[in-house]
């Protein structure tokens, strides 16, 4: 029997419903969450005599450490802000530091990297010395091939893993390099190794443009170039990369992407924002201030001309900062304004959380999609140690 045909006003109504729904959907992903962030810890610099605070690392336990590379030495606080004690002192000797780079954990025992030294060291949940080891100075694969040279400072660790092994990331200046090694001079690779720098695995590589004039091995940066960002999670979970490049037009193209420590890619994901225009007035002064700093001496010829040569982007990507959270989530700081840092959070797939807006002073160091840990400064310059909540 044939099937009675709706009436026409009643297919019209479904008509007008169908175009409705994809632009509701539409509206609903172009128009992110606006989040808010709720104070919940304070440890304060002058009750705590903090200063020049460069690192923040969080235990699992909840256990905060917190560097002072001024006073060469680690402060370890509760998960409710009590201080539990320090460790480390200046030196060169063992549970000491030179020049204190980043931290991290693995469970409860914290790295802590050091410069000068050319070493990490281990300290235990008490606040003793497990142990410290000396950076390798070349990597090598399971056939032989090696990457690096003896005149670099050694490999710096990025991650450490409870199986001991590494994420690191090198500069090669070897002249032939290895296969799995990238031969375009701007692209570089995340490497898992041991700790004695046999390579695993290369997990990713990023584009490290070149930003920089060099004459007579003096190199000064050209202002306003950008080139790819990242960061690792602070177990050494994910690396979040930002490829950017500077936009020709209004409009920035860059693309996020988050890739675990085995090397597998989460999500790549295509972004755009309106770019940031960069006037000649601007570029103009800029590069005199660079030639002519307020203070110090000026930059010598032939440096100075080459970089007056220098031709400068017209546009900049709108991203400064990127963070990977513990829990996959992603922290992109766009452009802030003079008081001011809005932060674009993605979740561990890729979508739009919301948009956070945060005092411009505040620097957050250890995210998730709920919380933050990270550096508030004050108007005299004091820096303490925030944790806040995030509402939705």
């Amino acid at each position: 029997m044939p099937t009675r045909a709706a009436p026409r006003s009643f297919r019209r109504a479904l008509a007008a419903l169908a175009l409705l729904i994809p632009l509701a959907g539409t509206a609903a992903q172009s128009t992110p969450k606006t989040l808010s962030a709720v104070p919940d810890l304070r440890i304060d610099a002058t009750a705590e005599n903090l200063s020049g605070l460069s690192w923040i690392g969080v235990a699992p336990n909840g256990t905060i450490a917190v560097l002072q590379p001024s006073d060469f030495s680690v402060l370890f606080f509760s998960p409710t802000g009590k201080r539990l004690g320090t460790y480390g002192r200046s030196g060169e000797g063992p549970g000491e530091f030179r020049n204190m780079a980043n931290i991290g954990w693995v469970g409860d025992t914290l790295w802590v990297n050091d410069f000068d030294n050319v070493r990490t060291t281990m300290i235990s949940p008490d606040r003793k010395l497990i142990r410290d080891f000396q950076w390798a100075h070349l990597v090598t694969a399971a056939n032989g091939d090696t990457v690096g040279t003896p005149d670099l400072a050694g490999i710096l660790p990025m991650a450490i893993y409870a199986d001991g092994s590494m994420m690191a990331s090198i500069r090669t200046r070897n002249e032939s390099r290895p296969t799995w090694y990238p031969l375009e001079a701007d692209r570089k690779p995340f490497l898992r190794v041991t700790r004695n720098a046999i390579l695993q695995r290369v997990l990713a590589y990023y584009s490290a443009r070149e930003c920089g004039v060099r004459v007579d091995r003096r190199q000064v940066r050209i202002p306003f170039c950008q080139g790819a960002i990242y960061d690792i999670a602070p177990s050494g979970s994910d690396i979040a990369i930002l490829d950017q490049s500077n936009p020709t037009t209004p409009t920035a193209k860059y693309r996020l992407t988050l890739v675990s420590s085995r090397g597998d890619t989460i999500y790549s994901k295509a972004l755009t924002s309106p770019a940031i225009a960069i006037s000649k007035h601007l570029a103009d002064s800029t590069i005199e201030a660079r030639i002519h700093p307020a203070s110090g001496q000026p930059l010598p010829e032939p440096l100075a001309s080459t970089l007056k040569s220098v031709k400068i982007a017209a546009y900049e990507v709108p991203v400064t900062i990127v963070i990977a959270g513990g829990d996959g989530t992603v922290w992109l700081r766009m452009q802030p304004d003079a008081t001011t840092a809005p932060w674009e959070i993605f979740d561990p797939h890729g979508a739009l959380v919301g948009t956070l807006t945060l005092p411009r002073i505040m620097r957050p160091v250890v995210v998730s999609r709920t919380t933050f840990w990270g550096i508030d400064t004050d108007s005299d310059g004091f820096e303490s140690v925030v944790g806040e909540r995030i509402k939705e």
